[in-house]
Formats: structure tokens, C-alpha cells, sequence
């Protein structure tokens, strides 16, 4: 479970970077591209359930 959460992190990751250009426009992307990298270091840690 918790790899499979790592993993979509990773993909949204990867989503957010496919639509960075468009979005850029509407959301600050680089603080998005933050907090989902905070959440991912944050994941990593946590122990399986």
C-alpha cells in the first residue's frame, strides 16, 4: 500500500509536469511541485501498513 502511494505521487508528479505550461497560467506550479515532493519525502518515510 504504501509503495503504490509513493508510486501515484510519482505519476502526478509526472501528470503535473505534462500540463505545467498550461497551468502555470492559473497556479503557482513550482510551489505544487513542492508540496508534492514534501509529501513524497513524507511517504517515504512512513512505515507500511
Amino acid at each position: 500500500m504504501h509503495h503504490q502511494l509513493v508510486n501515484g505521487i510519482s505519476d502526478l508528479e509526472l501528470f503535473f509536469e505534462k500540463l505545467t505550461p498550461e497551468l502555470e497560467e492559473i497556479f503557482d506550479m513550482n510551489q505544487l511541485k513542492r508540496d508534492l515532493g514534501y509529501l513524497k519525502q513524507t511517504m517515504k518515510k512512513v512505515p507500511d501498513i
